[in-house]
């Protein structure tokens, strides 16, 4: 299982743009083979962070160690 978080921080005032841009891609991901989860979660402490948590069973490109 492979697990992926991050953190990244948007321009201000653009959250709400950015998240219809990612919503696709996040709706696409959890489509994939092998994924468990995937979401974009909106900071609620400001307008400009977010947090992204993966979930693998098995990803793609990626080889079981």
């Amino acid at each position: 299982m492979l697990i992926v978080e991050c953190t990244y921080r948007c321009k201000p005032g653009t959250r709400d743009q950015l998240l219809a841009i990612v919503k696709p891609n996040v709706e696409g991901s959890r489509k994939e083979k092998g994924n468990i989860s995937y979401t974009q979660y909106p900071s609620p402490d400001n307008d400009v962070d977010m947090f992204v948590f993966e979930k693998w069973e098995n990803p793609p490109g990626i080889k079981s160690i």
